[in-house]
């Protein structure tokens, strides 16, 4: 667990970790990012019962390098590996499902990522959603445009643990939970679960929100047309492809290559005839594919890297 000025409603999340049932066998990494409230005194000052709990201070260095740092010292003796928000609430069977889902694959050497659909609820944990279902399932293709395991559901064998911490660079992706699905999804296994685990509270102070109901996403989508959330999803591809490319199966890799190619019109359009944007929910890819053709997904400072790299490889 990462923290960040999150008083308010840690506690909950602490005492819903403290109530799972696998509680006993839990082992709980908090690493705190420079909080300036009483987040440290929170925890230190909670009763973990058969909960265990180790506690680092550290500097502001953002949620993608905090989570970082706390898969570089998270205990290897453990068999799995769960991620969360300071300020969610699990069901006390969350673990539970996370380690049944996972155990055929404890030993395996391919990373395997676990997760899926939450209740997403107000401030005052009062329900008004789920997130969304993945009715066409996990898959790189998918994993280039979004991504089906959020954080806060995301557990993992120790195989995909070591992958991310040794692969991960934190300017390069666009959270650290959207590169886990990226190498599960290229390199292994994703595990979906569509049954809810955990209470998603939305608040001001959300990192990241999610909208639930057409209004509230209609208005949340606004913003998303003029930011630079598309560029982000090419970059973090191509620092996938720097990081694992020669291990992915070659029509991962044919896709991949395929997607990175959009300097002109013509290579974009191109992708979309082969491959299309692949998203979850219904209406999105038509929109996303516009955006594609005309390059609001191009991540031009690495493009420009691209081509200067070719350059160099050909004259030497």
């Amino acid at each position: 667990m990462s923290t960040y000025n999150g008083a308010r409603f840690l506690a909950e999340q602490l005492a819903s970790l403290r109530a799972q049932t696998l509680a006993s066998r839990m082992r709980l990494l908090v690493r705190d990012d420079g909080s300036t409230d009483g987040t440290v005194g929170v925890v230190t000052g909670f009763d973990p019962g058969d909960l265990a709990i180790d506690v680092i201070e550290g500097q502001n260095i953002g949620v993608r390098a905090s989570f970082l740092e706390l898969m570089r010292r998270a205990d290897d003796a453990c068999r799995f590996f769960l991620l969360s928000d300071q300020d969610d609430v699990w069901d006390p069977g969350k673990v539970e499902a996370a380690v049944a889902a996972l155990a055929p694959f404890a030993g395996d050497e391919s990373p395997v990522l676990y997760g899926g659909r939450s209740v997403v609820t107000r401030e005052d944990l009062t329900p008004i959603g789920l997130t969304d279902d993945a009715p066409r399932g996990p898959s790189l293709h998918n994993a280039l445009v979004e991504n089906i395991v959020p954080g806060h559901t995301a557990a993992m064998n120790k195989a995909l643990l070591v992958l991310a911490r040794d692969t991960m660079p934190p300017d390069k992706v666009f959270m650290h939970d959207c590169w886990l699905y990226l190498l599960a999804a290229g390199l292994g296994r994703v595990i979906f679960d569509a049954t809810p685990h955990a209470r998603y509270r939305q608040h001001e102070a959300n990192d990241i929100g999610y909208p639930v109901g057409k209004g509230r996403r209609l208005i949340g989508g606004v913003p998303w047309l003029f930011s630079d959330v598309r560029a982000r999803r090419t970059r973090q591809a191509r620092a996938l492809r720097d990081a694992v490319g020669d291990r992915l199966a070659p029509a991962d890799r044919a896709l991949l290559d395929a997607f990175l190619d959009q300097r002109t019109p013509a290579a974009r359009l191109r992708y979309l005839r082969r491959y299309g944007i692949l998203y979850q929910r219904p209406g999105y890819p038509r929109a996303a594919s516009v955006q594609f053709l005309v390059g609001r997904y191009r991540d031009d400072r690495s493009d420009g890297l691209s081509r200067q790299t070719d350059r160099l490889t050909a004259q030497s």
